[in-house]
């Protein structure tokens, strides 16, 4: 009998679909691993907080990872305080196609430059952090063709900024998605201009 669910599987099973696999523990994702090469599925990694012990073995297995957003602590005590941060850098090190998420809040979304910048603070190379925020994203979902870099024939999504766009004191002075600028007027700037003007 025909099955919807199933249907919608075929293109996982045919490899044409990936699978996100969220993983953390460096012996979880060595199964995943396992499990993506025996099943011959196409997988993205989501989460890895220790894949630093095992990016070596991600890299092999050709599996890119979107890490998870960066305002936790380590996944074990032992791995030390600055895990989250060194597991970015290590990652990438061993030619893992890395990109920055907001976890499960789209609301911290704003904050992926921050996310970039705290792994630039622990050894991350600039140039890599601005790839994970756009080109590498674009890639991992296979969109690379129309987004995440400035080129003839993708869509015109950018920004102008006062300085280096990972600084938070950084501001966005225009912002163009497709090709069309958008309105930068939000709900803070409008009280702080009423409440600047009733104390002039």
């Amino acid at each position: 009998d025909y099955n919807a669910k199933y249907e919608a599987l075929a293109p996982v099973f045919d490899g044409t679909l990936p699978v996100i696999v969220s993983v953390e523990k460096a012996k979880d994702i060595e199964l995943a691993i396992k499990f993506v090469q025996d099943e011959k599925l196409k997988a993205i990694f989501r989460g890895c907080a220790q894949g630093f012990k095992v990016a070596d073995k991600i890299k092999q297995a050709g599996v890119p990872v979107i890490i998870d957003s960066l305002y936790t602590g380590p996944s074990e005590p032992e791995d030390g305080y600055d895990a989250p941060y060194r597991n970015v850098v290590a990652l990438a090190r061993a030619g893992v196609l890395i990109a920055f998420s907001s976890g499960d809040d789209p609301a911290l979304g704003k904050d992926l430059p921050y996310h970039a910048a705290k792994a630039v603070a622990f050894g991350l190379p600039y140039e890599e952090a601005i790839k994970a925020l756009t080109i590498n994203p674009a890639k991992i979902l296979a969109v690379d063709h129309r987004l995440g870099s400035l080129e003839a024939g993708k869509d015109a999504d950018l920004f102008i900024a006062t300085g280096d766009p990972l600084d938070m004191k950084t501001n966005v002075e225009l912002l163009i998605i497709n090709g069309k600028p958008i309105a930068l007027s939000n709900w803070w700037e409008a009280l702080y201009d009423k409440f600047k003007k009733r104390a002039e």
